[in-house]
Order: C-alpha cells, then sequence, then structure tokens
C-alpha cells in the first residue's frame, strides 16, 4: 500500500512554541493557510481512505484535504467523498503536565526531568508517555494498518498525524531501533509535510520524506 504521511497543520499552540502532547488544540490561521495549500498537493492523487489521529489539529488538516472545508472548493470529488477514519492510535505522544507549557517553562518547573531530557536520556515526560513506548505504539499502529489493507484492499492511503509520532512511525516501518541518548538519525518533519511510504505485508520503503515544496508557492 502507498501511504502519505502528512504532518498536521501549525496550531495555535505551535505558534507560541508550547508543547501540546495529547492536548486538543485547533489550528492557527497560518495553519488553515498550510492544510490548504497542503490540500493541492492531492488534485492528481485519488485515495482509497484517509485516516487521522482524533485530535483536532490532525482532523482539521485532514478535512482540507478531503475538501470539506470552505477554504478548499477544488479538491477532487474522488477524495471529497471519502469518510475520515480516526484513532487514537495515531495520537502524538503523551507529554502529561509539561502539556501548555514552553521549554523554558518546563526547565523551571520539571527541572530534573528536564535537564534528564536535555542529556538525551528517556523518560515519560511529564508523567506521560516515553519516547520508548511511542515507538511500541507505532509498531502496533503499522500492524493494525497491515490488516486493515488485507481486509479493504486499498491500494493508497494517507495518514495525518503528528510530528514526534510520524518519525518514529518512520523509524519502525524501516526497522530502525531507537537510539541511544535519542539522537535520531531523522528529523521531525514540518507542520503540513507530506512524506511518501511504501507499506508492505512485512517491513517497508520510504520514497520521500518531509516535502514541503507545496508551502514555498505563491498564490
Amino acid at each position: 500500500m502507498r501511504l502519505y504521511l502528512i504532518r498536521h497543520a501549525q496550531s495555535i499552540w505551535n505558534e507560541e512554541k508550547r508543547w501540546q502532547g495529547i492536548a486538543d488544540i485547533p489550528l492557527h490561521e497560518k495553519g488553515q493557510a498550510q492544510a490548504c495549500r497542503l490540500s493541492q498537493r492531492f488534485h492528481d492523487i485519488p485515495l482509497d481512505t484517509i485516516i487521522s489521529s482524533d485530535l483536532e489539529r490532525a482532523t482539521a488538516t485532514a478535512t482540507f484535504i478531503l475538501g470539506k472545508n470552505g477554504a478548499n472548493k477544488d479538491t477532487p470529488a474522488d477524495n471529497a467523498d471519502l469518510q475520515l477514519i480516526t484513532d487514537p492510535i495515531f495520537r502524538e505522544i503523551d507529554v502529561g503536565t509539561w502539556s501548555g507549557l514552553t521549554r523554558k517553562e518546563i526547565a523551571e518547573t520539571h527541572p530534573e526531568q528536564w535537564k534528564t531530557y536535555t542529556a538525551g536520556q528517556d523518560l515519560r515526560k511529564g508523567g506521560g508517555e516515553s519516547t520508548k513506548m511511542v515507538y511500541d505504539r507505532t509498531k502496533k499502529a503499522l500492524h493494525k494498518l497491515r490488516e486493515m489493507r488485507e481486509k479493504t484492499g486499498w491500494e493508497t492511503a494517507a495518514l495525518v498525524s503528528h510530528g514526534g509520532f510520524l518519525r518514529l512511525f518512520v523509524m519502525a516501518l524501516l526497522d530502525i531501533p531507537l537510539p541511544p541518548l535519542m539522537d535520531f538519525p531523522i528529523v521531525v518533519p514540518d507542520h503540513a509535510s507530506l512524506s511518501e511510504v511504501i507499506l508492505g505485508r512485512q517491513g517497508g520503503r520510504l520514497i520521500t520524506y518531509n516535502d514541503t515544496a507545496h508551502l514555498n508557492i505563491s498564490h
């Protein structure tokens, strides 16, 4: 199955540089513009389905691709007729009590945790999830997608999720283990970026990663 991986567009807390985790924060107006430009990439890409994290910043981004947002009336009918599938398995890492805080505020309110984090060691951030926990969740997500593909026969799909989740998802797909001291081999994808992978019955292949060409086109 050809799978397009999309990081949600910029949210209000992204603009304010606040950690979000699983907080349900809407898109910033900049994010709405990003999502509209992203949707243009799918004019010539009919999808069998679109799947999303159940958090608003992801589902709102997905509605632009589906052409169900009033700002985007040009999405092909093939995609506009699809129903959005949401699942919390595709959520961002839960950062617990770090949610809503800036880096400076976390360092002030959780000094020991922040020291551990900035030293590159894994921990349950703010009492939420560790990176290892999310990495394991991405493996379950891959298994679920493969099961869905077998049941439905989907050939082309889009998944709208979150930066931290998608980086670990691609690593799990390519069977890249978590590195020591969290020295990741790939970056977190940008907001409203597009990556493309082939999801096989076992393993997969990366075609493109963190493509943002659509965001640089002037209208």
